[in-house]
């Protein structure tokens, strides 16, 4: 079984109470996306972790020009990582600002560790943006390539920001290939303050499981980011084929 934490960090503007509340609790696994490059081997010494980082973009903030991107942080054993991209690469990352988010390269983080004689494939992912969270041609273009990638994966762990609300055609496409884990009364995963639109309700963060892995123990915690963060357990199941 592992303990995992999944949150959209924000950059750099929660750090200190990220590393807090981790600091805190008996986490195997950290699935944060919007991580800056730079904060990676501080975050990583703050809470005894290793971590694997997909770079997405460049961006210009707080004075420096940063790398921006998906970062899986683990204490147990690794086996395997795979910067599976479907929008763009990591040799020409574009730099993007508040107003063009959509030009991020987007990727699955894929990550293979071990414990208690068990494998387990966790996958991160910040899906592709769009304006007033409607779905538009982009995001389906790149759903049909992430899911042309995923379909090579029997069994895995799927996070992440996926920027399209529960009730909409990608979010719901996914909740009929994977279990949807998220609590179907949860009526928004954005924070309730700390969201640049306070009060917000969308679903827009999930954790999707295949059949070999069974989630428990679910926590929704707020004032950790502009997004909430989910704390769970996951189990390896032997006994489904």
């Amino acid at each position: 079984m592992l303990n995992i934490l999944q949150l959209n960090v924000e950059l750099n503007l929660h750090t200190d109470q990220i590393i807090e509340h981790v600091q805190k609790h008996n986490y195997d696994v950290l699935l944060f996306q919007e991580v800056l490059q730079v904060d990676l081997d501080t975050i990583a010494e703050a809470c005894d972790m290793h971590y694997a980082f997909a770079p997405l973009n460049t961006i210009q903030h707080q004075g420096a020009l940063h790398t921006l991107g998906v970062a899986t942080f683990r204490n147990i054993l690794l086996l395997n990582i795979e910067q599976l991209y479907y929008r763009g690469d990591s040799k020409n990352l574009p730099l993007i600002t508040r107003q063009t988010p959509e030009m991020m390269a987007r990727a699955l983080l894929l990550v293979e560790v071990a414990t208690n004689g068990q494998i387990y494939r966790l996958i991160n992912t910040h899906f592709t943006w769009s304006a007033n969270a409607t779905v538009n041609n982009m995001q389906r273009h790149d759903f049909d390539k992430m899911l042309t990638i995923l379909q090579n994966y029997e069994h895995f762990l799927l996070v992440g920001d996926f920027n399209t609300p529960r009730g909409q055609e990608l979010y719901d496409h996914l909740s009929k290939l994977y279990t949807d884990n998220i609590p179907l009364d949860l009526k928004s995963t954005l924070d309730k303050k700390l969201f640049r639109v306070p009060g917000l309700e969308l679903v827009i963060d999930g954790v999707f499981t295949t059949a070999k892995y069974k989630v428990s123990g679910m926590q929704i915690l707020q004032g950790l980011s502009d997004h909430v963060g989910i704390a769970f357990r996951i189990l390896h199941d032997n006994r489904q084929s």
